[in-house]
């Protein structure tokens, strides 16, 4: 069940930062909609990732990208709508990073634009198809929100390229699964 799951999370969560094993919530809490931005401390996992990003030739190697090949009808209003309320939902999708004093911060910001951006897919089957995928994975600012941008292409079959990229600062392998299935969830109409 998933309520005991989340509860032993924060049990241990809880049991490692009285043992000092830890350390404690960041001040502020969650930015919610509407409110002001908020400023966390980075994750060591962070400072290393964002160390890396900033050598020369680095620009492409911190991503993870997702293409889904869609069969059948795709109404793209509620692509876009899923996608808005994906940026409305996650934190992760909300954040950039900045030097701040002596240290950097990660800002959780309360709105940003997170857009479906048209993605064109020549005729050429799978080799059109790495080809708008490879224009589709560009660098990110680590200084400006949205670290992630998704795009939506038809093809010559009816079918539909349907593209997501993101910064791996804000972004691993387990939140792929959340988000594919959270995507999923709001296109089907269920949130």
């Amino acid at each position: 069940d998933l309520d005991f799951l989340v509860r032993a999370v924060e049990d241990s969560v809880a049991d490692m930062r009285a043992a000092g094993a830890a350390p404690a919530p960041a001040a502020g809490g969650r930015a919610e909609r509407g409110e002001a931005s908020h400023e966390f401390p980075l994750t060591t996992a962070q400072h290393r990732m964002y160390a890396m990003c900033q050598s020369p030739g680095a620009e492409f190697a911190y991503h993870v990208p997702i293409a889904m090949v869609v069969e059948g009808p795709l109404d793209e209003a509620r692509v876009r709508e899923a996608v808005h309320q994906l940026g409305r939902r996650h934190e992760a999708l909300r954040t950039s990073f900045k030097l701040q004093g002596d240290g950097l911060v990660q800002i959780v910001h309360p709105e940003v634009n997170l857009a479906l951006e048209p993605v064109s897919v020549g005729p050429g089957g799978n080799d059109a198809i790495d080809d708008a995928i490879a224009r589709f994975i560009r660098p990110f600012d680590l200084g400006q929100a949205p670290l992630v941008r998704m795009g939506l292409g038809g093809l010559a079959d009816g079918r539909h390229l349907l593209l997501f990229d993101a910064q791996h600062i804000i972004f691993d392998g387990m939140s792929v699964t959340v988000f594919v299935e959270d995507f999923l969830r709001i296109y089907s109409g269920e949130v």
